[in-house]
């Protein structure tokens, strides 16, 4: 998953809609598995500062964007405690963001975002 997957993305349509795939087959999968004890957990991340992000004018490590060991220690720390999490509590304060803004807003912000990563 990825916060991506919490609206539909400018300029990022088809990260957004599989990254959307993921979390609908998780939950779809979860359910069907459940009465095997086969438990099913959906992360939704932020930006986590990697390879991937090195384009961006996120590549440092900060706050929003944590290091792959501070969020692996974080989301770890999760498992048996929710069914789908951010794994981060910056991203998870992200995506209450992310869920309760108008998407007008949403969209000029994610096209202003990504003007800014390119630079």
């Amino acid at each position: 998953g990825s916060l991506g997957s919490l609206k539909p993305s400018p300029l990022m349509g088809v990260y957004a809609a599989s990254k959307t795939f993921v979390d609908y087959f998780s939950s779809a999968l979860r359910y069907e598995y459940k009465d095997v004890n086969v438990d099913v957990q959906i992360i939704s991340p932020g930006f986590v500062s990697t390879r991937m992000t090195q384009w961006t004018s996120m590549k440092q490590p900060s706050l929003t964007t944590p290091t792959p060991e501070k969020f692996a220690i974080s989301s770890i720390a999760t498992i048996g405690l929710s069914s789908h999490t951010s794994g981060y509590w910056v991203h998870g304060l992200q995506s209450l963001f992310m869920t309760t803004i108008p998407r007008s807003l949403y969209y000029w912000i994610k096209v202003t975002a990504v003007d800014k990563m390119k630079k």
